[in-house]
């Protein structure tokens, strides 16, 4: 039922979103307790937030939606960091990862981020 109410509220004009997808090789809690998420527009913080995994319940896949705070937001390059965490310390030295997308301004606009080794 909850996604028949996202596709509606996005086919019926809600304000655009990114879905983001994240992907690690890391077990909550055991190695990774929470994820760290940053938007940022130029210079500017456009979103930050760090999510509690362990108190979510939740595993790696990840999927967020993260609504858009700001029309300037819309359009313009926006970079995008998601950092794995144990104990508010990186989980690994390799599990932070950027990517850059550029919002949609209609619907959704969907990105994924993987966290893995080199």
């Amino acid at each position: 039922m909850k996604w028949l109410a996202l596709l509606c509220g996005v086919a019926c004009g809600a304000p655009p979103a990114l879905y983001l997808h994240v992907e690690a090789p890391l077990r909550v809690p055991e190695t990774c307790d929470a994820a760290a998420v940053t938007v940022q527009r130029g210079s500017t913080t456009a979103f930050a937030q760090t999510f509690d995994l362990s108190a979510m319940h939740v595993e790696f896949p990840l999927t967020l939606l993260l609504e858009v705070g700001s029309e300037q937001d819309v359009g313009a390059p926006l970079e995008v960091t998601v950092s794995a965490l144990k104990n508010g310390a990186p989980a690994e030295a390799w599990a932070t990862s950027q990517q850059r997308v550029t919002l949609e301004a209609s619907g959704l606009t969907s990105a994924t981020i993987s966290l893995f080794a080199p």
